[in-house]
This record gives structure tokens, C-alpha cells and sequence, in this order.
């Protein structure tokens, strides 16, 4: 009689290709034996998936065992499942893998549930052992390497084996077939496993072993893309630790590329950069761009401060690259992002602002922040009384983790704060809709960005009768501000499509109300940023005839249509539109211009009502994350300036001086 096995997967994303699984299987059916006496299911769902529905699911297969992989967006569904499948399945067993569950048996098991074993460490020899053991009867699970379970009420630890060191001797899941049937349009895909780095916040770099990098065959790797790219492939995300860190990650993508090309697939790649090779992540970036694949080149510093990153035992890209790398990202119209982490130790507020003027000032793209997550199974999960780390557990049910509120530099209030301007930083900066007036005030009227920044934050705080302002508040206060992807597309969306007409007359009454507004130049950028406000969607919100764009000042808007407009400068100030809206590169091009076809839709998608919160965020943080291609496109005009417009600008050169 056979046993039957089903792989479990809950993602963040739909339609994902469950690589774990595949893995899984495959190394354990090289085993004639095993090949023959089991049957294999992959069953997958999002992590959001009602717990009921999937219960029901489960329990009607009555399998002998559930393989579950666990992390940290799926550990509170995983939870619900257990008893029941348990309880209703009597003769089945439940095997937990992955980072979230390693050494925590007595977190997630409790004594009485003897059918259910923890894996610890790398999952395909474990995994093939035990159901090994499964077949043979399951009488003797001490003998399995890398279990954590309990019998007889008594917590059992098994050794676990050395990692694989010729991934070769795992069978590709692409190639045997494990994979034919299953409908998908995301994947996650590796290369090679392992990372040289030590960082304590992250579970890549937990030390020993883990430390060496290990790679699949080139020929393995280049037939795995073929297959991948012929199946109608939406998005990929290469989950190598390091990106970019071998020559042969270049040919790789300049692989993914060709076939895009050929095969319009994948649409978008998404990949964690190599650390200190930033000349081969952006010759990566350029290959992806050139091939017309959505791609955002990440830079991931996590802090700015040296001190900190010595306490977290990070390799950064030096200081001295960030100029060079702005300059090559700007001339090759490279998307990129910034991540960084706060609050992490040896940051104070102070620092973690002035590192994020820092990345404003050098434009390297927009900035991601991410929550201090305490993650099991890495350095800093042991030094939470060290760094005086005080934690909470986000309201989520999907989730379960620890964020970081407090730690000896920061106090709970200066944690808040520091969310707050983040906030207002992604607001004014990474949306756009304060980008050209922030640089002028900055520039050329001692201003720093971060005064600018910390003052939208202290007035979103001071003015909760704005829905969006009394979000921010309530997302902080009541949710522990646990900024992710989503919060961040979320607020993306709100902004530039659901309330545009209602944020910007708020951003109006915020600018109007600063010492600084009685500067004529400050009040004309001001509608340059409104102008060049991006639009998150090619379907563009519905808008009434006293929306903001219909009563400037300045800027005569003398062609509105779907999409796009055409703006007239006065003609004394056209020199402000190359000096902020345009890249260096660009500059020469427009230096005479005075009237401009703004171009608002590039590749935006149209927005679908239909879509899950869930989805709206996602969505609306890849975009921001690509936001050089999300920006409106300025196209010089010859000058077609009426006579109103004339007299417009003598007025305003009075007024100016």
C-alpha cells in the first residue's frame, strides 16, 4: 500500500510555483523504493486563504503525511491547521520545515502531539529519512537525522546531517516532471546556496557551513531557464543570497533576457543584489532593462551609520560608491531602490534621518524601509537583552513575529516618530509629489530635506481630520507600525489614484502654511510637483472639475487630456524645469523649452476594482520600486506661449523681484 504525501505551500503571492516542495520530492524519489511505495501532492495557497477552507482541503485527502514549509507570513495559519488535520486524520503525520520552526519544537509542538516532527536544517535529506522511516512503519524516528520530536512526553533531538555539497544530487523538479501540471505565473528560483556575509538580522547568514557557497550546474541551471521561460512565466524572483556575486550570474540573466525577448517571459525579475559588486549588479540591471523586463536594482544598505553596522556585522557597499553608482543609474535610466532596516542597533533617530536625507540628496532611487524583525535562527534573535530590545507582535493573524520598538537607543516615542518620518519621506520623496520643491529648498535655500520631512510628519500628526493623515496615525499607534510592502502600495495607492483630489488640496494647506512659502520660486515648483505627480494606474482616477491642476497659479495648463497635458512655464523660470525635473543627462535637451507635453502613462497596468487589499499593495510597491519609469515624461514643445501667458510672466518677474 502506498503512502500518500502531500507538500504543503502557503505564499504571500497567487499562483506560485512551490520550489520547495518540488525539491523535496525529487531528492526522495531518487530512491527507487521511495519512488514506488508513495504518492505525492503538491497543494498550494495563498497564506490569506480562509484556515476553514484549507482544514477541509486537507482533511479529505487523508494523507499519511503533511509536509508543511513555514516562515514567518505563514506561522499563524500553519498553527490553526495542526490539530485539526491531527485530530481528524488519526493515522497521519505532520513534518514542519523551514526557517521559522528550527530548534523551536517546544514553541509550535506541545508533548501530547507525538505526530508531529520538526525539521532542522537543510530539508532534502531529512526529509527523504523520514518518510523513509514512514514507510518502513514508523517505528523508530530516533534514527532519522535532523527531527526534533516528542515521544513519551520527552523532547527528542536527533543530529542533523551535513549539508549537500554537490546540489547536482538534488534532481531538478523543472526537468522530471515533478512540475508539468501545475498552474503558476511566479516563481522562486536559486542558483547556488549560501552567503560569505554574517549580518545577525538575517537567517541567509547564520554562520558555519552555511557560510560557503554552493552551485547548481551551469548546464542544469541554463535547462531549468529554458523550461521556466517556454511555460507563459509572469515573474521570478532569484532567491541567491547574493546576486551578481559570480561572473556566471551576468550570463545567467543575460539568458532571461534572450528568452524574454523570444518569448515575452518572464514580464518581471526581482533579485537580492551581491553586497559589494555594484558594477555587475547594474550591468544586470541594464541587461533586464534592455530586454524589457520590469526591474528595479536594489541597493541594500540597511543603515547609513558605521556604527551600526559594525554591531550587526554587515559588509556595505562603501560610502564612496553611492556617488558613482547615482551618476550610473541616472545616465542609464536604471531604476533602483534603497532598503534600509530601522530601528537596528547603534541607530538613533537622528541618525537613521540624516541617512535617509543622505539617499534623498544622491537620488538613488526610492527608499524601502523595512521593521527590525526579530527572525529565529539568527544572531540578533540572541541579542535581544543585549541591545535592549523591547518587541511587538504585529496584529496579523497570518503572522508571527517580534518587531522591534525599542532598543537602547531609541525609546518607544522616538520609534514612533521615526515611522512617522518615514512615512512622510515616502510621501513627499519616493510618490514624487514634493520632489522638485524639496531639491530647491534644499539646494538653494539651506533647507535640508529632513527638516522638510519632519515637519510634514509633526503636521500629518497634528491634523487627523485627513483621513489619509488619521491611516498613517492609526497604522502606527494601533498596528505597532509594521511598515511592509504592502502598507507602503497601499499608501501609494490612496495617494496618487483613490484620494488624489483630496490629498493634494492637504498638501497645499501644509507647503502654504511654512516660513518658506513667501518665496515665489518655492510656490511655482510647487506646481511643477503637482504636474509631475505620477499616476499609479493606466486606468486614471475619476476627477472632478476642481481638481488642483485646474487652478494654478503659475503654470498654465492649456491642454488637458486623458494621460497627458500640455504646460506652459513663464518663460523667465523654464530653467527651473531642467534644473528638477530632469537628470543630468537629460538637461541639454530642453534648456529653451518653456512649454512641455507631460506624458503621464508609461507601463502602468489598468487598475482592477476586483483586486484584494493585498494585491492593491503589492502592486503599488513594485511601482514605487520602479520609480524613474513611473515618473511623467516632460517633452520639450516648441513654445507656443499666448498673450495672457505673456503678460502672466511679467507679472511674475515683478512679483519675484
Amino acid at each position: 500500500m502506498t503512502s500518500k504525501i502531500t507538500m504543503c505551500e502557503f505564499n504571500h503571492h497567487p499562483h506560485m510555483l512551490p520550489l520547495v516542495s518540488g525539491y523535496l520530492q525529487a531528492y526522495s524519489q531518487k530512491d527507487p523504493e521511495v519512488e514506488s511505495e508513495t504518492e505525492f501532492e503538491l497543494f498550494t495557497r495563498t497564506a490569506n486563504t480562509s484556515a476553514d477552507n484549507i482544514i477541509e482541503e486537507l482533511v479529505s485527502r487523508q494523507s499519511d503525511v503533511y509536509a508543511i514549509s513555514c516562515y514567518i507570513w505563514n506561522m499563524g495559519l500553519i498553527r490553526k491547521l495542526l490539530d485539526p488535520i491531527i485530530e481528524r486524520v488519526p493515522h497521519a503525520r505532520i513534518i514542519l520545515g523551514g526557517p521559522q520552526v528550527q530548534g523551536r519544537a517546544e514553541t509550535y509542538i506541545r508533548p501530547e502531539q507525538n505526530r508531529i516532527f520538526i525539521a532542522n536544517g537543510e530539508g532534502e535529506v531529512i526529509f527523504y529519512e523520514f518518510i523513509k522511516e514512514v514507510i518502513a512503519g514508523g517505528k523508530n524516528f530516533r534514527n532519522c537525522p535532523g527531527l526534533n520530536f516528542w515521544d513519551m512526553k520527552l523532547l527528542t533531538t536527533t543530529p542533523s546531517p551535513p549539508l549537500i555539497k554537490d546540489l547536482d544530487d538534488i534532481p531538478s523538479p523543472f526537468l522530471t516532471g515533478i512540475f508539468d501540471d501545475m498552474p503558476f505565473v511566479n516563481v522562486a528560483y536559486e542558483t547556488n546556496r549560501g552567503c560569505p556575509y554574517t549580518c545577525s538580522f538575517c537567517y541567509f547568514s547564520r554562520g558555519g557551513e552555511y557560510r560557503k557557497l554552493r552551485k547548481f550546474s551551469q548546464e542544469r541551471v541554463s535547462k531549468e531557464m529554458d523550461w521556466l521561460t517556454s511555460r507563459d512565466l509572469m515573474y521570478i524572483f532569484m532567491a541567491d543570497a547574493n546576486w551578481g556575486v559570480f561572473k556566471q550570474d551576468i550570463v545567467y540573466s543575460q539568458e532571461l533576457a534572450n528568452y524574454a525577448k523570444k518569448r515575452g517571459s518572464p514580464t518581471f525579475v526581482s533579485f537580492s543584489a551581491a553586497k559589494n559588486r555594484p558594477n555587475a549588479v547594474l550591468e544586470i540591471a541594464q541587461i533586464f532593462k534592455d530586454a524589457g523586463i520590469t526591474n528595479s536594482q536594489p541597493v541594500s544598505f540597511q543603515s547609513l551609520n558605521p556604527e551600526v553596522l559594525k554591531l550587526i556585522s554587515r559588509i556595505n557597499i562603501k560610502a564612496d560608491k553611492i556617488d558613482e553608482l547615482q551618476t550610473l543609474f541616472s545616465e542609464q535610466h536604471i531604476d533602483s531602490y534603497v532598503e534600509m532596516i530601522w530601528p537596528l542597533p547603534g541607530e538613533t533617530l537622528e541618525s537613521f534621518k540624516q541617512g535617509l536625507e543622505v539617499i534623498c540628496n544622491k537620488g538613488l532611487g526610492t527608499i524601502t524601509c523595512y521593521p527590525t524583525i526579530m527572525l529565529p535562527n539568527t544572531a540578533l534573535w540572541d541579542q535581544e537583552e543585549e541591545f535592549g530590545f523591547v518587541t511587538l507582535e504585529p496584529e496579523d493573524a497570518l503572522n508571527d513575529s517580534k518587531i522591534v520598538i525599542q532598543t537602547n537607543w531609541v525609546t518607544e516615542a522616538e520609534y514612533e516618530e521615526g515611522v512617522r518620518y518615514y512615512f512622510a519621506t515616502h510621501i513627499l520623496f519616493n510618490l514624487g509629489t514634493l520632489r522638485c520643491l524639496s531639491n530647491y529648498l534644499h539646494h538653494d535655500c539651506n533647507i535640508p530635506m529632513n527638516k522638510l520631512f519632519t515637519d510634514f510628519a509633526d503636521y500629518m500628526k497634528a491634523h487627523q481630520e485627513n483621513d489619509l493623515a488619521f491611516w498613517i496615525e492609526d497604522f502606527i499607534i494601533e498596528k505597532g507600525g509594521f511598515v511592509d510592502n504592502g502598507s507602503l502600495g497601499m499608501c501609494a495607492h490612496r495617494i496618487l489614484h483613490e484620494e488624489r483630489d483630496k490629498f493634494q488640496p492637504f498638501l497645499y494647506q501644509f507647503v502654504s502654511e511654512q516660513p518658506w512659502w513667501s518665496d515665489k520660486k518655492a510656490q511655482m515648483l510647487f506646481e511643477v510637483d503637482i504636474l509631475n505627480t505620477p499616476y499609479l494606474y493606466s486606468t486614471l482616477p475619476v476627477r472632478g472639475n476642481d481638481c488642483f491642476e485646474n487652478h494654478l497659479k503659475y503654470i498654465t495648463v492649456i491642454d488637458n487630456k486623458s494621460g497627458r497635458c500640455v504646460a506652459e512655464i513663464p518663460s523667465k523660470y523654464k530653467k527651473f524645469i531642467p534644473q528638477y525635473v530632469y537628470s543630468e543627462s537629460e538637461v541639454n535637451d530642453c534648456l529653451n523649452a518653456s512649454c512641455y507635453e507631460i506624458l503621464y502613462i508609461t507601463n502602468q497596468i489598468p487598475y482592477m476594482p476586483s483586486w484584494s487589499k493585498e494585491q492593491v499593495g503589492n502592486y503599488g510597491q513594485g511601482r514605487i520600486q520602479s520609480n524613474r519609469s513611473l515618473m511623467p515624461r516632460w517633452e520639450p514643445l516648441a513654445n507656443a506661449q499666448s498673450e495672457q501667458q505673456a503678460t502672466d510672466d511679467e507679472m511674475f518677474v515683478e512679483e519675484v523681484f
